[in-house]
């Protein structure tokens, strides 16, 4: 339950980025840059406390090795939405999209395997 709950957070986290993918390459205002820079990086920490609950209650199952492969992609995930929030807030525009489009490419690979 835990791991479903942290995946229901990716997918927001991964829409977040989509809404600020279409603003930067729509032209929104600064304003409108930030706080969508500001829902990113809290649906990413927030994806980052999922992931950490549920590593706690699989540590007291035995569903350890089933699940440890999804929830180092959720890491891996959180991590890489903190680093680019970080990166890129004050970049200019055409680096931000750049870089998300990567993010997003990402994400559109690990889906495309995630459901093989």
């Amino acid at each position: 339950m835990r791991v479903e709950e942290a995946q229901g957070t990716e997918r927001l986290a991964n829409q977040a980025a989509e809404k600020l993918r279409a603003g930067l390459k729509t032209g929104v205002s600064v304003e409108i840059t930030q706080t969508d820079f500001d829902r990113l990086e809290m649906l990413a920490t927030e994806l980052q406390r999922r992931v950490l609950a549920a590593h706690d209650v699989i540590a007291q199952t035995d569903t350890v090795a089933r699940l440890a492969t999804e929830l180092e992609r959720l890491e891996r995930r959180y991590t890489s939405w903190l680093l680019y929030v970080e990166a890129n807030r004050q970049a200019d525009v055409s680096t931000q999209a750049a870089q998300l489009d990567g993010l997003l490419s990402d994400v559109d690979k690990g889906s495309a395997s995630s459901t093989r």
